[in-house]
């Protein structure tokens, strides 16, 4: 049977996620970040009585899914109802779910962890910054000029909302009043973070900034003990991802609407 998750069912929810933390980074940070009563935030399970057999996560307009040898049709009916603008999941467990959801894109990205970080792009002029408060216009602004990104006004909602919250971090690299590079962490929690939204601005490419970015923020997760992990499709930023110390561990499907 599928249903919300409700407060009765936490611990066997953290359970099942946790026996794949490395795939399950988003629905464990949220999860322990926001809990199960968050309006923004909502978990579904299909269960066998107790036990959970898949969980469909929602967050803001992105959904995550995670399971085997469950009820596809009901999962993908139930996600279609729900909406999304991208959703996402370990690839091989997504392959039996494609014929249930409806979608306009497919992307198989790579799934990579940092093992150590070996590039060092200390910021030696004090241009990386972090995001808060009104800089966050600077930020939005780069954002709506990286075409890859689709910015939506939901997508910039959610960064405010994260930030407020003082649930994940960002920082970007300011030259002449002018955001050239951001990146942010998503879904932290006390042993592990993602690394999102990697951008930058197409007239300041191969300058550092972005590689800059992206030290500081993977120092200070590394410093703090948390296992890192992001997705790539595009070849040249993952070549910055593997000089930095990121391998591919497996795929991340990719769906958008």
């Amino acid at each position: 049977m599928i249903r919300r998750i409700e407060k009765a069912h936490y611990e066997v929810l953290v359970d099942f996620l946790s026996t794949a933390k490395e795939y399950n980074q988003y629905p464990l940070g949220y999860l322990y970040q926001y809990g199960l009563e968050d309006p923004k935030l909502s978990f579904y399970g299909d269960f066998t009585e107790d036990e959970l057999k898949a969980v469909v996560m929602k967050y803001f307009d992105y959904v995550v899914f995670y399971g085997h040898n469950c009820d596809y049709e009901g999962i993908g009916d139930l996600i279609m109802k729900l909406g999304f603008t991208m959703l996402g999941g370990k690839a091989e467990l997504m392959v039996p779910l494609e014929p249930y959801i409806k979608y306009g894109e497919h992307e198989n990205a790579h799934y990579c962890k940092l093992e150590k970080l070996s590039l060092e792009k200390k910021d030696s002029k004090g241009r990386v910054k972090a995001m808060k408060g009104r800089e966050l216009l600077g930020v939005i602004e780069h954002y709506n000029l990286i075409k890859e990104f689709h910015n939506t006004k939901r997508d910039n909602e959610a960064l405010r909302y994260k930030l407020e919250k003082g649930c994940d971090r960002g920082y970007y690299y300011e030259e002449n009043g002018e955001v050239t590079a951001a990146v942010q962490s998503a879904a932290e929690y006390a042993e592990g973070a993602m690394v999102v939204w990697v951008s930058s601005s197409p007239r300041h490419r191969g300058r550092g900034h972005l590689s800059a970015c992206l030290y500081k923020l993977c120092a200070e997760l590394r410093a703090e003990n948390k296992n890192v992990y992001l997705y790539y499709y595009n070849e040249k930023a993952g070549s910055i991802y593997r000089r930095l110390g990121f391998n591919t561990i497996g795929y991340w499907a990719l769906y958008m609407n």
